[in-house]
Parts: C-alpha cells; sequence; structure tokens
C-alpha cells in the first residue's frame, strides 16, 4: 500500500492501537482545515523499554476533539494490522519512504 498522506504517531508510553474504535493522541495536526475528517493510513509506533517496537498500521480519523494536553485524538476507523517487538529503526523523524517501508512490511 502506498499513501502520500501519512499520519504517524509515536508514543514510549500513551497506551497501543490494537482494535477498531481505539483512540491515539498526537499533537501534530496531521489534517487539512478543508477536510478535518478525511481517513489518512496512520502509523502507529510504541517504543518498548527494551528498545524493540510494537508497530500498529490502521485508517484513523480526527474526533474533532482535544485531550486536557491539547493533543488532537484520532479514532480508528480499521481494524489495526498489529506487528510485536519489531525491530526497527523507523521512528517519527524517519524519512517517509522509510516509514512506507515499514507499513508494507506489516500489511
Amino acid at each position: 500500500m502506498t499513501s502520500t498522506k501519512l499520519r504517524v504517531i509515536q508514543s514510549n508510553s500513551n497506551g497501543f492501537v490494537t482494535k477498531l474504535g481505539d483512540c491515539c493522541f498526537s499533537g501534530l495536526k496531521s489534517f487539512t482545515d478543508e477536510n478535518p475528517r478525511e481517513s489518512r493510513l496512520t502509523l502507529f509506533i510504541l517504543k518498548n523499554e527494551d528498545g524493540s517496537k510494537d508497530v500498529s498500521v490502521f485508517e484513523s480519523v480526527f474526533s474533532g476533539e482535544k485531550n486536557n494536553e491539547g493533543q488532537h485524538i484520532f479514532v480508528t476507523v480499521t481494524n489495526p494490522v498489529v506487528v510485536r517487538n519489531v525491530n526497527t529503526p523507523v521512528h517519527l523523524m524517519s524519512s517517509l519512504s522509510d516509514k512506507m517501508e515499514l507499513v508494507d512490511s506489516v500489511l
């Protein structure tokens, strides 16, 4: 799957997205004012204490709300594909091509 509109969320402690309807949070807007409810392919990366990462890929939409910390709340609208204990250097600031390569390997 290749999409130029990839939403990437990285967490060290804010839980992990594993099922339809789960919420995740991001300080980054990652949606347009013209279409704030646009569904986007989402790569969720959870950094584990041992250095490995859990990865989840799904479609998400902006809920229209922010949490108490001012982060945008996104809701999963497709069942996440989850891979645990991935040994990958990919992170929030990696290149789009590296992120898409990880997404393609998960899907």
